[in-house]
């Protein structure tokens, strides 16, 4: 029973990880897109400021240090 439910965890934490990643990437493309309009359209701007603070940071930074997908 311990080695079925070990297996299942190792299982349930590769999926988590594949997931994960999958999620950065999208995250990396979706702050890309944004960084390429934000600073045109002002609109775009006070969003990503009012709504998607998790984001800022990402999108506004001056140099793209450690976007990498890892």
């Amino acid at each position: 029973a311990m080695q079925k439910e070990k297996q299942e965890l190792e299982e349930e934490n590769k999926r988590l990880k594949e997931e994960n990643a999958l999620l950065k990437a999208f995250k990396d493309k979706i702050v890309n897109f944004f960084k390429s309009i934000a600073n045109k359209i002002p609109i775009i701007k006070e969003f990503i400021e009012d709504k998607a603070p998790e984001i800022k940071e990402d999108v506004f930074r001056r140099h793209d240090v450690g976007m990498g997908m890892g």
